[in-house]
């Protein structure tokens, strides 16, 4: 095996490794007083989630070979790089408490929609939309159905 079909291996093999890390760490979580899932259901659900997109991942590795990344093109690293501040600004959003959960989340997806889109004048608008459904859908999952409550302003806008 190549070491580039090595490289291509570390994401979804630590992905499922994190997931099963935290299937462990559910699984000491005590039980539940009163909430209905108790505190090791949301646990126990990302880290499905971690798995079925590390195993999705090692399924589309097997069936489609990736070329190697040419070393002169740098925009990945800005995208690197804007990503990871787009994610520290949306943890100092929602921590310091200046909008809601649900304004904070649209935020992100939106930027983070714009910087991995290739042609940004056709899918503005569907980014925003989907950020929007996407950011109210999550909300209202957490909130009404995992009973979780969200960071920000103590609202959800």
């Amino acid at each position: 095996m190549a070491s580039k079909d090595l490289a291509a291996l570390i994401v979804p093999i630590t992905t499922i490794a994190v997931s099963i890390v935290m299937f462990i760490g559910a699984m000491a979580l005590p039980p539940a007083r009163f909430e209905p899932m108790g505190p090791a259901g949301l646990p126990y659900i990302i880290a499905t989630a971690l798995l079925l997109l590390g195993i999705a991942d090692l399924i589309q590795l097997r069936r489609t070979r990736m070329p190697s990344p040419d070393n002169t093109d740098t925009s990945g690293t800005r995208t690197l790089i804007f990503g990871t501040c787009t994610i520290l600004g949306y943890v100092l959003l929602l921590q310091s408490g200046v909008m809601g959960f649900v304004t904070a989340s649209a935020l992100f997806l939106i930027a983070m929609g714009l910087a991995l889109s290739r042609d940004l004048k056709r899918e503005m608008i569907v980014i925003g939309f989907v950020a929007v459904i996407i950011s109210i859908g999550v909300a209202l999952l957490l909130t009404r159905v995992l009973v979780v409550v969200l960071p920000g302003s103590g609202a959800l806008f």
